[in-house]
């Protein structure tokens, strides 16, 4: 039992040593990559370290002045930086409010102009439907009419009546809108569209058989 746990405190002491010395690893990793690192900028600013130390040297005044003027004109120079960016985007910003608004005026402009032109199109339309509808009427109505002459081919009252009559009825079943019969309704089976302008010969053939009788 006792030799158990020194083995077992011997393993977490090396697992300890071995964490550790992972840590250490990282460390000097790290630590080497970053000498590489400053190694590499200085060995890149060394020549012109060295040129500006020995025009330092060659003219002392000279640096001096550009020395101070360079450290004095860092604030002014951020102030201009910084100005030309803000204004260029305020500019920008301007400019794309100015395009947007623009364009939404041309828009409402042109909505303005076709709008009406579109009531007018739609009163039009409607006018020749109307037209179109009503010489569809008047035809239908001279085919019964035609179609309930007497017998001696003239047209009477009676014959007249009973075409007006039969041409009413046709168009009263035309006006109201076509009602879905769930009666009628099967499975799989298409139902066809009702077109209320398909000419039904049905009171024709009922008027001519009483012409004939």
């Amino acid at each position: 039992m006792e030799k158990h746990s020194i083995d077992s405190v011997d393993v977490d002491y090396m697992k300890k040593e071995v964490n550790e010395v992972d840590v250490q690893g990282m460390v000097d990793e790290t630590v080497r990559r970053v000498r590489e690192q400053s190694d590499r900028i200085q060995a890149a600013a060394m020549p012109y370290a060295e040129k500006t130390r020995a025009y330092a040297e060659r003219q002392p005044v000279l640096f001096t002045y550009l020395a101070i003027f360079v450290a004095l004109s860092i604030i002014p120079v951020g102030f201009f930086i910084g100005f030309v960016l803000s204004a260029s985007l305020f500019i920008i910003a301007a400019a794309a409010v100015a395009i947007f608004a623009c364009v939404l005026g041309v828009v409402v402009l042109g909505a303005c102009f076709l709008l009406p032109t579109l009531f007018v199109t739609s009163l039009v339309s409607l006018f020749f439907l109307s037209c179109l509808l009503g010489l569809f009427l008047v035809h239908r109505l001279y085919l019964h009419i035609t179609a309930a002459k007497s017998t001696n081919g003239r047209v009477d009252y009676d014959s007249l009546s009973r075409g007006v009559k039969t041409w009413l009825e046709e168009t009263v079943d035309r006006v109201p809108p076509p009602r879905f019969d769930y009666s009628s309704l099967t499975l799989g089976a298409k139902q066809e569209p009702h077109n209320p302008l398909a000419i039904d010969p049905a009171p024709i053939k009922s008027t001519q058989v009483k012409t004939e009788k």
